[in-house]
């Protein structure tokens, strides 16, 4: 073998070696100090949405090579199978969009009895939107960090008027809902900053970045650091947060790597790094 077969030879193993080297420590390495498996690898979630409020998780298992999509109730950790919803977005922290995929159409879902209704999707030039938004049971709007989601939605909530839910499409949302009273659902960016992201007791915050991968907890109130993940350097790989448990007791993320023969995000645990007692 000639030198410059050897050098490409090793070029091809730490090309291969570094995604599976994060996988192997994200999958099989002991768990850091106060971090917990929410859903395991064996699962193969993927496609995770925690609810606004943090006490429900969507995900995508693969089960037989197939998607099985699940919601799982974190204070019970009871799962229930969603049947064909492999397309969601949380509308509020009872009820979400569903579709089984991106053409097929579309379904609000509660999740305190599985009951379902048709949701419509509509363009600001329609010219029923006045009376729809005049009419509007609730209206939700959707902001991610400080940029508007390009939509928001408008419920009857009122089980004698299924037909009465809107998604509607706007690219300038603040002029559409001048005049009219909605609730902001808050959903942080994955971008990497350094924003603090409070918890729903305000007693404490986190911040992340992706890149590189740190996310830690912090006391509100003296700022102090009180648990980082991970708690040294050894991990190389990047992480997607999904936000705050519903009691603060702790932070929801998971872990994927990137590179030539990396691993798919969904061989990767749901976690959540823990407020220690």
């Amino acid at each position: 073998m000639t030198i410059k077969q050897q050098n490409v030879t090793f070029l091809i193993l730490v090309l291969l070696a570094v995604p599976l080297g994060f996988y192997y420590f994200f999958i099989y390495a002991p768990l850091p100090p106060n971090v917990e498996i929410v859903v395991a690898a064996t699962e193969y979630p993927d496609g995770w949405l925690l609810s606004p409020n943090g006490d429900k998780i969507f995900y995508l298992p693969i089960v037989n090579e197939q998607y099985k999509p699940t919601l799982l109730f974190l204070d019970s950790y009871q799962r229930h199978e969603m049947g064909d919803c492999g397309y969601i977005w949380w509308v509020n922290n009872t009820l979400f969009r569903c579709q089984e995929s991106e053409n097929a159409p579309t379904m609000l879902v509660n999740t305190n009895d599985f009951t379902q209704f048709p949701i419509q999707t509509i363009e600001t030039n329609n010219p029923q939107l006045t009376s729809i938004l005049q009419h509007a049971g609730k209206i939700y709007r959707y902001k991610e960090g400080e940029a508007d989601s390009k939509f928001f939605f408008v419920l009857s909530e009122d089980k004698n008027k299924p037909n009465e839910n809107y998604q509607i499409n706007s690219t300038d949302i603040d002029t559409t809902l001048k005049g009219y009273t909605y609730t902001t659902i808050s959903t942080f960016s994955l971008t990497g900053s350094y924003d603090k992201f409070y918890s729903p007791d305000k007693r404490y915050y986190f911040q992340f970045k992706r890149k590189g991968i740190r996310l830690s907890i912090y006391d509100a109130t003296t700022d102090q650091k009180i648990v980082e993940y991970p708690p040294n350097d050894d991990y190389g790989h990047e992480i997607e947060v999904g936000g705050w448990a519903w009691d603060s007791s702790g932070v929801y993320f998971k872990g994927y790597a990137l590179g030539i023969m990396a691993r798919p995000p969904s061989n990767f645990p749901i976690l959540k790094l823990v407020i220690p007692k």
